[in-house]
């Protein structure tokens, strides 16, 4: 029986759990991650459907503005003008034997500083610490934890329910979600080789970068320690970086 990469991600955390790897402040932090997920989704697929509403209203408009008004009379014909003396024949060309001259060499490239395409999907790893999982790994990782084993919001680090109860209401959620989530803006140029984040980043893993709107991946194009990001590349001037991340 072949398993789905859902089933491998469950019986993984399931291993961890017998062998005593997983704590429970590591699978709070899981089932946070999971329900943000949902939530940053739900909002993303809001603004491709506005996005798509806005492009039919323009194409409306723009072909509103091109209609063309209604077509006149035909006017008459001209006269047939004289014919003119026919030209000579030209002689037959035929293809040259002689090289044409060697062009200039072009300039030397250099390195590009925006980041590539994002690769394929690695190899499965081996059993290791949470700090090692990236946030699509912890997000499937959450999809395990059902019924009793779903944890309680109140161990959420700075959290304090608004009606002084436990559980995960849609209001004790959503207010655990507003002092979680974080997002910064930075202005980068060819000088920039760190950012510093006004939170420290649970975990060292809950954070997704974006330059120029593109996501940057975690260890290969930027290492994480608490609240400071240090840059493997350099940023072109004039540029921008965002930070979204759940504080630690």
């Amino acid at each position: 029986m072949t398993l789905s990469p859902q089933q491998k991600d469950k019986l993984r955390i399931a291993i961890k759990q017998q062998q005593g790897k997983a704590t429970d402040a590591d699978l709070i932090l899981l089932e946070r991650v999971y329900e943000l997920q949902a939530v940053l989704e739900k909002k993303e697929a809001e603004l491709l459907r506005l996005s798509s509403d806005l492009k039919e209203m323009s194409a409306a408009v723009v072909a509103v503005s091109k209609q063309i008004g209604p077509k006149g009379d035909k006017g008459d014909r001209g006269e047939v003008g004289p014919q003119g003396i026919p030209g000579k024949n030209g002689r037959d060309g035929k293809d040259s034997t002689v090289p044409g001259p060697k062009g200039e060499p072009g300039r030397d490239g250099k390195d590009s500083t925006v980041p590539g395409p994002k690769g394929e999907p690695g190899r499965d790893g081996k059993d290791g610490n949470i700090k090692d999982l990236s946030p699509d790994e912890i997000r499937n990782a959450l999809e395990l934890l059902q019924g009793d084993e779903r944890l309680d919001i109140k161990a959420i680090k700075g959290y304090e329910s608004p009606r002084g109860g436990g559980g995960t209401s849609q209001i004790g959620l959503q207010f655990a979600l507003a002092k979680m989530l974080k997002h910064q803006k930075f202005s980068t140029s060819s000088a920039t080789t760190t950012l510093t984040l006004n939170d420290r980043v649970a975990g060292d893993v809950v954070i997704w970068l974006r330059y120029q709107g593109q996501m940057l991946h975690l260890g290969d194009q930027y290492t994480l320690s608490g609240s400071r990001i240090t840059l493997q590349f350099t940023p072109d001037d004039g540029t921008v970086m965002e930070a979204t991340y759940i504080r630690g």
